[in-house]
């Protein structure tokens, strides 16, 4: 059975996320630092999860390299990217991001469901979440190729996303947070979709 690769892009609280995917999801995690990330068989993994962390997508090529080899794959590699990696994706397929005048660290939000998929299959509408950034991908100005899934009812800020042709999606809130309601589902949703 293959294993979910975890990507820690330097997040003091990446452990909280493997905690919550030990307690809830019945797969096998293995964490790697993005600073190993190139040196990973991606062959040997079911999917790929990209942790929060600091700054932004362009501070970090290694990231933006390892999404290019998940996609390029002869079978692209499932990803979930969580804030930071979310928003690695949006840049990757050719969105923009936007820099918040005031910024969303531990923040509560509701969430206005677009669409019922992968890690928001059955979420109910409204659920809060936790936010914990500066920058936000722009939702006006997002490509093509992205399907916007959800959005904060406090702001109007993205805060999922999905690939309509590959197996990426995107989450801006953090699941791991002890403000967001029930922030196993959105992994366990994620992990089920993937072929191990």
């Amino acid at each position: 059975m293959r294993e979910v690769l975890f990507i820690d892009n330097h997040d003091s609280f990446v452990y909280n996320i493997v905690e919550l995917w030990r307690r809830y999801v019945e797969h096998s995690l293995r964490v790697c630092s993005i600073d190993e990330a190139e040196r990973q068989d991606l062959s040997a993994v079911a999917g790929v999860l990209l942790s929060p962390g600091p700054g932004l997508p362009s501070e970090l090529p290694s990231l933006m390299r390892l999404i290019n080899r998940c996609v390029r794959s002869p079978e692209p590699v499932p990803l979930l990217g969580i804030c930071l990696g979310h928003q690695a994706i949006a840049e990757y397929c050719g969105g923009r991001l936007l820099h918040l005048s005031l910024p969303s660290h531990g923040m509560a939000s509701s969430l206005d469901i677009l669409c019922h998929r992968a890690a928001l299959q059955g979420v109910p509408e409204g659920s809060v979440v936790g936010r914990y950034h500066s920058w936000v991908v722009d939702h006006e100005h997002l490509p093509n190729c992205l399907e916007p899934l959800a959005m904060s009812s406090e702001d109007g800020s993205l805060m999922a996303l999905r690939h309509r042709d590959l197996p990426m999606w995107g989450l801006q809130f953090h699941p791991e947070s002890i403000i967001t309601h029930r922030g196993e589902r959105y992994l366990k949703n994620w992990a089920d979709t993937l072929m191990y």
